[in-house]
């Protein structure tokens, strides 16, 4: 079993745990969709070319760190 970890914005928390609870990857004994996650701050400085997708470049923006458990097949 791995753990992952990714940074998203909070409108994808739920879509995101659906969507891999659907393949399976949320599952630890008799539970689904198992999750945890928690609010962190995200710091980036986007260059002069930059597209950010949330947020000015420059400034500080508030993600969720997501944590998943999963067998390695789902890596």
């Amino acid at each position: 079993m791995v753990k992952l970890e990714i940074y998203v914005p909070e409108e994808f928390i739920e879509t995101l745990r659906d969507a891999l609870a659907n393949i399976g990857v949320c599952e630890i004994g008799d539970y689904s969709h198992v999750v945890s996650y928690q609010e962190t701050k995200g710091d980036w400085k986007p260059l002069q070319n930059s597209q950010p997708y949330q947020g000015e470049k420059g400034e500080s923006v508030l993600e969720l760190k997501k944590k998943w458990k999963c067998d390695v097949p789902f890596i």
